[in-house]
């Protein structure tokens, strides 16, 4: 008894366990490591789209022409901002049409529709991986109790075999059936905490996003007159 809860008892109990809770273990470890890549690698990509909205709208509140706005759109290649802005300088300029005509209402809409409809896409895409955590948030518990009613159940025919029931037999059948379940709310708590977290920061890209969209918006207003049908 005295071996079984010193030091290192934690680790003697998951070493002993057999091999359904070994394969729960091994999945649990897998659901952890995949939401902490998912959590670092949003939390360092997140930080540099910032960064870079950040630029693109300073950018286009000081911009005077739509020349103004390719040259940010070059600059920021191949970052959101720049592929935001690549993708609606096109259809303007395909709406516009050689002569730079005016837009009329019918061509205003559509170029709204699509502003919306990119920022959508992009949104969308930022919430790529989020399912992992979400996911992982909600099966780890029940993982970590299906090795939980596991343990408990070999716990019990033990006991029945050996026909004793004092605490030293039940006790370590117990708490290496518990095991799981504490590795289950290690995993879960986690990733509630990473889901919910990078949830904001997915809503905040979207309000900076928004605003890119609005000054250039603005931008064009200044620069063509909107006309009826």
């Amino acid at each position: 008894m005295k071996t079984l809860f010193s030091g290192n008892a934690i680790w003697q109990l998951v070493l002993q366990s057999d091999t359904m809770t070994w394969f729960v273990y091994i999945i649990l470890l897998l659901m952890s490591l995949a939401c902490w890549s998912v959590f670092f690698y949003k939390l360092i990509n997140w930080r540099i789209r910032f960064k870079n909205l950040k630029t693109a709208i300073i950018h286009i509140k000081n911009a005077d022409d739509l020349d103004d706005v390719l040259h940010t759109s070059s600059k920021l290649a191949n970052t959101l901002p720049g592929y935001f802005l690549s993708r609606v300088l096109a259809k303007l300029k395909l709406l516009l049409g050689p002569n730079k005509e005016n837009l009329n209402d019918q061509k205003w809409d559509f170029l709204q529709n699509y502003l919306d409809q990119t920022l959508d896409n992009i949104v969308q895409k930022e919430r790529s991986f989020l399912p992992v955590l979400s996911v992982s948030a909600a099966v780890a518990p029940l993982l970590g109790l299906f090795g939980t009613i596991w343990g408990l159940v070999h716990a019990f025919v033990d006991i029945s075999q050996k026909q004793v029931a004092d605490i030293a037999t039940i006790a370590p059948g117990i708490a290496e059936a518990l095991m799981t379940t504490l590795a289950g709310l290690m995993v879960a708590i986690p990733a509630v905490v990473m889901f919910y977290y990078l949830s904001n920061k997915v809503i905040e890209i979207d309000l900076q996003a928004e605003n890119l969209s609005d000054r250039f918006m603005m931008l064009v207003q200044k620069l063509f007159s909107k006309t009826g049908e």
